[in-house]
């Protein structure tokens, strides 16, 4: 039985549809790959530091970030990424920045961008804007992972999170009974312990990532405003 050529014209465009479809969708679950790789590295300590230790054009980043709220952060990037995808542009990154009057000059803007490609934040060659947001936020602790003879470690960033916006005026109170010296700062066994006596516990990697990101510049110890005021921004921010 011969096929009639309405019917060869039909079986071809089917044919030619399925074709695109799986490719499509081949693309989007690669695209979905990159992208959750994206997102691990960005929350990666490496070996150079990575994002527990900020290069200083990015801690700087960082700063003007936690001034603005999430919802402004993430609308501003969002805006920069026109088909929806949640990938910017090197040039869209610039922009985003940009529009939040976060003015780091281009020659830092352009390191930035470099350092996320080398780190393997970049998705086909663009930022996953789910990526950038991770970038700043603590590690989130596992549940298996315990200080040798201590308490569990808090099971998720988000669960920290509450945990010291929960406490938040307890620890600036401790802290401040203990600042002697009154620099913003405590010692940073002080510091884990007063936040241990509130029920949040970190394991040793956790206390090493916050000592480094909020080591006070003005003396030996940890700024216990800058570490609360992070997770106020957090709430509604970054």
């Amino acid at each position: 039985m011969h096929l009639t050529t309405r019917m060869k014209g039909w079986l071809t465009k089917a044919c030619t549809i399925c074709f695109q479809v799986r490719a499509e969708a081949a693309d989007a679950k690669k695209k979905a790959a990159d992208v959750a790789a994206a997102c691990i590295a960005a929350t990666t300590p490496t070996k150079g530091g990575g994002w527990v230790n900020l290069d200083s054009a990015e801690e700087k980043m960082r700063k003007e970030l936690y001034k603005r709220k999430k919802a402004a952060v993430e609308q501003a990037f969002h805006g920069e990424d026109p088909t929806g995808e949640g990938l910017i542009t090197q040039q869209g990154f610039e922009a985003a920045l940009s529009s939040l009057m976060i003015k780091l000059g281009r020659d830092a803007t352009r390191h930035i961008w470099h350092l996320y490609s080398s780190d393997g934040m970049l998705a086909g060659g663009k930022l996953p804007v789910t990526a950038f947001m991770q970038r700043f936020i603590l590690s989130a602790p596992t549940a298996s992972t315990t200080r040798e003879g201590g308490a569990p470690s808090i099971a998720t960033e988000g669960d920290l999170t509450t945990a010291v916006l929960r406490n938040q005026k307890k620890i600036i109170v401790k802290c401040r009974q203990k600042d002697k010296s009154n620099l913003g700062c405590v010692p940073f066994r002080t510091f884990f312990r007063i936040l241990s006596e509130l029920g949040i516990s970190l394991n040793e990697m956790e206390c090493q990532i916050v000592a480094r990101k909020f080591a006070s510049t003005l003396a030996k110890g940890l700024n216990y405003a800058d570490f609360v005021r992070s997770f106020l921004a957090r709430s509604s921010l970054v």
